[in-house]
């Protein structure tokens, strides 16, 4: 879904579409995973674990160094392992093509808001060359992680994140991350963006953009709260924000 779309075809009657329709029009072609949740403090304290199995606290100053010691390549195998405040372990791994159902249900059991907030529309369902775009991806130009939590004897998948790179500028690419309504400010979103801000930095982009409606305030100041570098545009409804990394 993160084609381009063509939007410069108008509609019969030669009318040429608002600032605002083509934002809405692009980012529902673009998108499945929406800003959810109540993030906390970006300096609150988090862990992942060694390969001796001994917690390590992550800082933003250690991944803005680039010294995160146990943070694999990007690849199709990735996966870190890291604390929620709770003390849950949260698990995050890269996406898979076999993770298209589990998208799906997780994209119904999402509320209307939820929806909204990524779409800026209604959209009911996933098509099928949509769940294969979220889930065939290179980890070069489309990096996706999936969220999951130990459930009995299982990991049940509870949120993702992905980065997608602009093709016209190459150190730019556009952010999203979605949880599920039950568990949004639980510190899950949270780590998919410190995670995915490590996986960028790791393949040169420089700035990651968000595209949100004027109102979802949860972005900005998530983002804000990073202590990184963020430039904030508004026009006919529409906010970009782009994340200096």
């Amino acid at each position: 879904m993160d084609r381009e779309v063509d939007i410069s075809k108008h509609p019969a009657g030669g009318a040429k579409p608002n600032r605002m329709a083509c934002q809405l029009y692009r980012s529902s072609a673009r998108y499945l995973i929406g800003f959810a949740g109540r993030l906390k403090s970006w300096t609150t304290s988090i862990a992942t674990h060694d390969k001796a199995g001994k917690s390590v606290p992550l800082t933003p100053a250690i991944a803005s160094k680039g010294q995160d010691p146990v943070m694999p390549g990007i690849s199709p195998s990735y996966h870190v392992t890291d604390t929620l405040p709770d003390g849950r372990n949260l698990h995050l791994r890269a996406i898979r093509p076999d993770d298209r159902e589990n998208l799906r249900r997780g994209f119904l059991q999402l509320s209307k808001a939820s929806v909204r907030d990524r779409f800026f529309s209604v959209k009911l369902d996933l098509t099928p060359s949509e769940l294969s775009y979220f889930t065939e991806i290179d980890f070069l130009h489309h990096v996706a992680l999936v969220a999951e939590l130990q459930d009995g004897t299982q990991l049940r998948p509870v949120g993702v994140g992905r980065f997608v790179r602009n093709s016209d500028q190459p150190d730019h690419s556009e952010i999203a991350l979605t949880v599920i309504d039950e568990l949004q400010g639980k510190g899950i979103g949270k780590l998919l963006l410190y995670r995915l801000i490590d996986c960028a930095r790791e393949l040169g982009v420089r700035h990651l953009d968000a595209t949100v409606l004027a109102q979802n305030t949860r972005v900005s100041k998530m983002l804000s709260k990073t202590g990184l570098p963020i430039q904030a545009t508004i026009e006919d409804g529409i906010k970009t924000l782009s994340l200096a990394l």
